[in-house]
């Protein structure tokens, strides 16, 4: 996580987020200055969210956060991803697109 997209203002931007392990928490996307872009309730272990978002006039980030486990308290952080900053203009030179592996097994739930 983390990284940059490149294009002009108001270009749409496919966002995908998947998240393990975290049934029955809140999935809360953010933008520049933590405005909220999209708000979901995680009802399995495995899930993977899809929103759309324009790069904004002067640049922007989005993240994720996982908040609110079980039995724990209503707005606790459980796990929050660097920003994939939305900038305005061309890739530099010699930028290579970069997608993450995506592990094989699930690791187990946290129960604290």
């Amino acid at each position: 996580m983390g990284g940059a997209v490149h294009g002009d203002v108001g270009d749409r931007v496919t966002v995908t987020v998947r998240v393990r392990n975290a049934g029955g928490m809140r999935l809360l996307v953010k933008g520049k200055g933590g405005t909220l872009l999209h708000l979901r309730w995680l009802t399995s272990d495995d899930e993977t969210a899809r929103i759309r978002v324009s790069i904004p006039e002067g640049g922007g980030y989005v993240r994720a956060e996982v908040r609110g486990r079980p039995n724990g308290p209503e707005g606790g952080m459980e796990a929050i991803t660097n920003p994939v900053c939305l900038r305005v203009g061309d890739a530099p030179a010699g930028a290579v697109s970069d997608v993450p592996p995506v592990p094989e097994r699930v690791g187990p739930r946290r129960t604290v």
